[in-house]
């Protein structure tokens, strides 16, 4: 396996900047909660998809959602509900081994974000990330709880997950933060913990 692919596999496991939660919870989701691998339907991206994305520079404009996780209002159900079945697609396809369609739940900023410090990806490595490498049941991540899930006034919602990954013996908090897109949400950002939370 090469370096480029083994970057990409740490990429897919969500290591990323340390945030606090804070405000008002909302009810919990019933957990625990691993998402089984045929929830994952969302399409992969393409090759060609994702080269394009990333040949456009990553430019970030506004407020750092570290500075407004505290804000915002109590999402209403519907909301709510429809950041929940994200977050659950998104465990799904981790729990399938589905690098690219995790990449379909993502924003094409937040992709960016991702990779605008890598060249172009080859046929190669993308052949070798495609085939699906879902691990066995009692390996899957699992959702321990989402909770703050929250509007903001430019319309972007956020909630904070606590996952349980089977390599890691103890749970991780995840602040996500998603967007609106057509008839759906996708997922603009994920900040985690560097520290563990305790169980």
């Amino acid at each position: 396996m090469t370096r480029r692919i083994i970057l990409l596999l740490l990429l897919g496991l969500l290591l990323a900047a340390p945030v606090a939660a804070s405000g008002t919870p909302t009810p919990p989701t019933p957990t625990p909660d691993a998402p089984p691998p045929e929830i994952c339907q969302v399409a992969p991206r393409s090759l060609e998809e994702l080269n394009a994305i990333v040949a456009i520079p990553a430019v970030r404009s506004g407020t750092p959602v570290t500075d407004v996780v505290s804000e915002g209002s109590p999402a209403d159900s519907e909301t709510a509900a429809a950041v929940v079945a994200i977050v659950r697609e998104f465990v799904a396809c981790q729990n399938a081994g589905e690098l690219f369609r995790v990449y379909g739940l993502y924003t094409e900023e937040y992709l960016r974000d991702l990779f605008w410090r890598q060249p172009p990806m080859s046929e190669t490595d993308y052949a070798a990330l495609s085939t699906p490498q879902p691990g066995p049941p009692d390996a899957r991540a699992t959702i321990l709880d989402i909770t703050d899930i929250r509007v903001f006034p430019d319309g972007h919602a956020g909630a904070t997950v606590t996952l349980r990954f089977a390599v890691i013996p103890m749970p991780k908090l995840f602040y996500f933060s998603l967007v609106p897109s057509g008839d759906g949400w996708l997922i603009d950002d994920i900040l985690g913990e560097i520290t563990f939370s305790l169980p």
